[in-house]
């Protein structure tokens, strides 16, 4: 814990847990971009530790005794306490990297626990793991050598803080010493990664992986590893590790090459020669093309999200895990066609690839698939990574939400950011650790630094930075009305009562436009209840039959969907039994509309052993004009868990009652 954090709890403890904020900056003698950074890191400390954050009413800070208590200890303690999940990656990576003899009492001494804990969190360990132990050997473990180091890369990355990862780095510091290596090693492979020509997803992370990996090589080389490598493309590092006293065996050289591919970078520029990897790259693209119609190409972030297929076909393949994403929230249970395009490649490429791997893919659909193109002004909020990571897709995602369309949101890597700065640019938020560069300051544009995921001290601070630079006649409004209120009512947290006004004032300027909503695509006569049984093709004629009377599409939509049908599979499955079949328009739909089709007697489909119970017809004409009703669509049939029992209807009026009453809302 740096000076400023101490001195900020110190303040706080002479104070009795209330201090004004621009006193307290005063007494530090910092700036606000600075004291809002340190807020952050103090917050996020206490946060790790299972503690209350400080309370901040936007004037001052305000903590309660118990917590000023907690505080206290923890800047003078240096002990810390680990809970069941990192006692779990403690104990794997000293199985795994230790080059001592582990036994039940050095697992006691090194987690401060009683052997009865040490057994028991064994016993959880080998629900996953295999673990054996012998009077001489101790206890290790055992399995095929690619899984148990996938497991020592999961132990290393997930569940970590700021105190833990730091434990962790110095227990492979401390078995590099007992190697008889350099005590300062890992340091040395961090600058030798960071001397490559390319990028790193993550440099610290890539380093800490090869230092293990490496270590675990002294106690067990893999054996087998068959696949072509580009070796010029390891040789450079190869040799600098070796001037470290790192030497690798031909099949361990093999294993650094996933290593760097796992974590690296490709350049827009780059041409990538591994054709099974360029087609499973377009392969993705393809499928968001054809379930979204949306071309990524057309998009600057198509080159990021390339690059990081690229990273995570490797993962994927060879059980490599760098990075932890567990604190990404977005829902994909029940995303329109995400699932089965991700699980449909999973298949073709044999691969499986995890779940928090998929809510980083996610990030980029959502950045693209959110309708941010209807911007309230011209001013650009610019975000900026170190080398096009999922993750700033997911920082512009959470933007887009907070600030509602009140902005534009590019993203750009650290190299093209200069490029990107222009005379529209009010805020930079950077994943950078670095100084503010001189052409930032000199068109005077602001920057705030944020973690991937957003805590409410960041949000605070963004919102504050909203509030304080935002001149349009609305922002004014929301400011005159919360002084109002504040005159005669105490307001607890005034960023949040500004943050929903402005959400809520922007709303009402949007419902003012031309948007359709679901309740302009759907009409009483296109909603139809069939007792028959059929095929999925007749189904399909059956539920857009109507439309086709009507002459809003032709038999041609039809016969499009079932062609995308053949080629695709099913699609447009949304939730289990529930199928949102279209196709692109190609002059065959004059107008949006849905048509609706409930089958009592659920279709059965022999060829991906799926029953269908309903089939929503969409007709489109473009990429846009539906999205909203779609996604009105889509939480219809979420609420009350209506897609569970969506042939309980009775009658197409009940049906359409409730998608009327739902649409009030």
């Amino acid at each position: 814990m740096n000076d400023y954090l101490i001195r900020i709890i110190d303040v706080l403890c002479k104070k009795d847990g209330f201090v004004n904020k621009k006193d307290l900056m005063d007494d530090l003698n910092i700036n606000k971009s600075k004291f809002y950074y340190y807020i952050n890191e103090l917050n996020s400390i206490i946060h790790d530790n299972n503690m209350s954050e400080i309370y901040d009413d936007g004037v001052s800070l305000k903590v309660n005794k118990l917590q000023l208590i907690q505080m206290k200890q923890l800047s003078l303690k240096d002990k810390y306490y680990f809970n069941l999940s990192e006692r779990k990656d403690f104990i794997v990576l000293i199985l795994a990297l230790s080059i001592k003899t582990v036994n039940y009492r050095f697992l006691e001494l090194f987690l401060n626990v009683s052997r009865n804990t040490i057994v028991n969190d064994l016993n959880e360990l080998k629900k996953t793991i295999e673990i054996e132990y012998d009077k001489d050997k101790g206890l290790y473990l055992v399995g095929k050598e690619l899984d148990i180091r996938y497991y020592v890369l999961q132990s290393l990355f997930r569940n970590n803080n700021r105190v833990i990862w730091e434990k962790k780095k110095d227990l492979i510091r401390k078995i590099v010493e007992q190697i008889g290596l350099d005590k300062s090693l890992l340091h040395k492979v961090e600058q030798i990664v960071h001397q490559e020509k390319d990028q790193y997803l993550s440099i610290e992370n890539l380093s800490v992986a090869i230092l293990a990996m490496y270590i675990r090589s002294l106690k067990n080389n893999i054996e087998v590893l068959d696949f072509d490598y580009e070796e010029e493309d390891i040789r450079t590092i190869t040799e600098r590790l070796s001037n470290l006293k790192i030497e690798y065996m031909p099949n361990e050289k093999k294993y650094l090459y996933l290593l760097i591919q796992s974590a690296r970078v490709i350049p827009s520029t780059k041409q990538i020669k591994n054709q099974i990897i360029l087609d499973f790259i377009n392969d993705f693209v393809d499928g968001f093309n054809r379930i979204y119609y949306i071309n990524l190409k057309e998009y600057n972030i198509y080159h990021m999200l390339k690059s990081h297929l690229y990273s995570l076909y490797y993962r994927s393949k060879y059980k490599i895990q760098l990075f932890d994403y567990s604190d990404i929230k977005i829902n994909i249970v029940d995303n329109y066609g995400f699932n089965y395009l991700v699980n449909s490649i999973e298949h073709k490429y044999n691969l499986e690839i995890e779940s928090e791997e998929r809510l980083v893919l996610m990030c980029y659909f959502e950045s693209i698939r959110i309708k941010d193109n209807c911007y309230i002004n011209d001013k650009k909020i610019v975000i900026v990574c170190g080398a096009g990571l999922g993750s700033s897709s997911y920082i512009k995602y959470q933007l887009i939400r907070m600030f509602d369309n009140s902005f534009q949101i590019d993203i750009v890597d650290y190299e093209h950011l200069e490029d990107r700065v222009d005379d529209d640019t009010v805020l930079v938020i950077s994943t950078l650790n670095i100084d503010i560069p001189q052409y930032v300051k000199s068109k005077h544009v602001d920057w705030i630094n944020v973690p991937i995921v957003f805590k409410e001290t960041d949000k605070k601070v963004l919102i504050d930075w909203l509030i304080n630079n935002s001149n349009s006649e609305s922002s004014n409004d929301i400011k005159n009305i919360i002084n109002i209120i504040a005159n005669n009512a105490t307001i607890e947290d005034k960023n949040n009562l500004y943050f929903q006004l402005n959400k809520y004032l922007s709303n009402s300027q949007k419902n003012q436009s031309d948007e359709l909503h679901l309740l302009d695509l759907i009409e009483l006569k296109h909603i139809n209840i069939f007792n028959e049984k059929c095929s999925l093709f007749q189904g399909l004629d059956l539920t857009g039959e109507s439309l086709v009377e009507d002459e809003i599409i032709n038999n041609q939509y039809i016969e499009d969907i079932k062609k995308t049908i053949k080629e695709y599979g099913l699609y447009c499955e949304c939730f289990n039994g529930i199928i949102i079949p279209h196709a692109r328009p190609h002059h065959n739909v004059k107008r949006p509309a849905i048509s609706i089709g409930i089958f009592k007697n659920p279709i059965y489909v022999q060829q991906y052993n799926k029953e269908v119970s309903a089939i929503f017809v969409l007709a489109v004409t473009d990429k846009e004009s539906h999205i909203e009703a779609f996604s009105e669509l889509i939480e219809f049939l979420k609420d009350k868990n209506r897609y569970k029992n969506i042939c309980s209807y009775k009658s197409s009026e009940e049906l359409y009652f409730e998608l009327k009453k739902f649409g009030g809302k």
